[in-house]
């Protein structure tokens, strides 16, 4: 019985001596497998054969996949912006003499019938490339449509760095992330306020919630 007990007792001292060592460990800083932010793809399938020539059209197609009514309490800056860009473009003349034009296509519902719109872009219309969404649920959508049309896509405004961890190489953000645009909010708000208290009133969306997480 006293040899039980004392190896008991040997036992719980190894155990609680072997915590306390874990516990003001380094932890084990492992490489990742792979870190796709290092890595740039290459695309080596097939249509580069069978790319259109400029004699074959009149004007460059631009999909734009956003409301397409100036007045749209959210869209619509995006798509004067964009109209004002394609103006500004054809006064320079175009592209090789040859005029842009913006094609855009829209939904209430951008996961039901949005989707649909998004791929008679690539494929009907055959446009150039595509221009949106107009956050990061809806360029995530377009993200889907154009990894496999090989199209490319320009996302002017969604912040969600996710968008590009599928490593598309013809997707292209022209916003920083909320990774990298919370934290100088955070410490330009902590600097003002000093050791008062803050609220922060958000929006219910996606992108919101996401920059304030």
């Amino acid at each position: 019985m006293r040899t039980r007990s004392l190896l008991l007792a040997l036992s719980l001292l190894a155990f609680s001596s072997a915590g306390r060592d874990s516990a003001g460990a380094e932890p084990d800083r492992r490489k990742p497998f792979f870190d796709a932010r290092k890595q740039r793809s290459e695309y080596a399938g097939p249509g580069r054969e069978t790319s259109t020539s400029e004699e074959e059209v009149e004007e460059v197609l631009i999909g734009y996949f956003g409301p397409s009514d100036p007045d749209d309490p959210i869209g619509g800056d995006l798509w004067k912006a964009a109209q004002l860009a394609i103006a500004q473009v054809n006064s320079k003349g175009g592209y090789r003499g040859k005029p842009f034009r913006l094609v855009p296509a829209w939904s209430e519902n951008p996961w039901g019938t949005g989707v649909k719109l998004v791929t008679r872009l690539a494929y009907d219309q055959r446009v150039w490339a595509i221009v949106g969404g107009i956050d990061g649920p809806t360029t995530h959508l377009a993200e889907q449509v154009v990894a496999k049309a090989r199209l490319p896509l320009v996302s002017p405004i969604s912040t969600d760095k996710t968008v590009n961890l599928a490593n598309v190489p013809w997707m292209f953000s022209l916003a920083p992330g909320d990774h990298l645009l919370a934290p100088p909010l955070a410490a330009e708000i902590a600097a003002r306020i000093g050791d008062g208290h803050f609220m922060i009133v958000s929006a219910d969306d996606h992108d919101s919630r996401l920059l304030n997480v």
